[in-house]
């Protein structure tokens, strides 16, 4: 499944909190001290670089970036409170034939027992909105996700550099979705500038920017803000297909299997 205007070449138990929610992480009691980011979340320093769609000089400031894509249980908690409408368990988005819809329908998470440890999917932008507002942060811009998955001021081909991926680092070339892995390790790689530095350890823990399901942002697609973008490939998208550039677009409404969530706020 290839969304309209894709540049893509083709197409465990769950956290005991969601993202935001809670006591932040603990913090130095020195008054000057940078306020740390919310649990779940780390901290990723900004900067300015050139984006890769249209080459345009942009600046990204420092933000709090949830560690993995939000999960079928974080969500599930969400519904609970009352505060998100429940996942489908079904796709929809324009132009699929009834075939299409069907197989999609099948790798919608909310189907399935036992997968509260894997990233929400088959949730429109609304509902993403939505879970995100709940926990305290926001979707991410396109040009913020970009410079998450670039390495950050490293430029990088991949978040964790330019060597090419592979099935023991990201969740692709699949039938469905792997468990969401919050500790780096396989199927983890990370995003640089966390928490302040760019050690292995702290950018590793940043997880799943590419590969498992798309992200939807915050960013119209189109000059007739008809479509939003959405980032990072899916389970299906074969390794080669795999990149810090590759988006695509839907209308707000479209919900499918291969896309989900990842939250954001400012950082201090």
């Amino acid at each position: 499944m290839i969304a309209c205007g894709a540049t893509e070449p083709r197409g465990s138990a769950p956290a005991s909190r969601p993202v935001g929610a809670g006591p932040a992480s603990a913090a130095s009691s020195d008054p000057r001290a940078v306020p740390a980011c919310p649990r779940g979340a780390l901290r990723v320093d900004g900067g300015a670089y050139a984006e890769s769609k249209r080459g345009r000089a942009v600046t990204v400031g420092a933000l709090c970036v949830g560690v993995h894509e939000v999960t079928v249980g974080e969500y599930a908690r969400c519904v609970r409170d009352g505060r998100c409408a429940p996942a489908f368990d079904s796709a929809s988005w324009p132009l699929a034939d009834e075939a299409a819809i069907e197989s999609a329908s099948e790798a919608c998470n909310a189907r399935h027992e036992g997968r509260a440890g894997h990233p929400i999917n088959c949730v429109d932008w609304s509902q993403a909105v939505a879970y995100c507002a709940y926990a305290g942060m926001r979707l991410p811009s396109d040009e913020e996700w970009e410079w998450l998955a670039r390495g950050g001021a490293r430029g990088a081909v991949y978040p964790w550099g330019d060597e090419p991926p592979s099935a023991e680092r990201v969740c692709a070339g699949r039938g469905s979705t792997c468990e969401v892995r919050a500790d780096g390790g396989p199927r983890a790689e990370g995003a640089a500038g966390a928490a302040g530095g760019e050690g292995a350890a702290v950018a590793s823990a940043i997880t799943g920017l590419l590969g498992n399901v798309w992200e939807w942002t915050s960013s119209y697609a189109d000059a007739r803000q008809q479509q939003r973008s959405f980032r990072g490939g899916g389970f299906s998208t074969p390794l080669e297909g795999l990149a810090s550039w590759p988006r695509s677009a839907f209308p707000e409404s479209a919900r499918t299997e291969v896309i989900g969530v990842r939250c954001v706020r400012d950082a201090p």
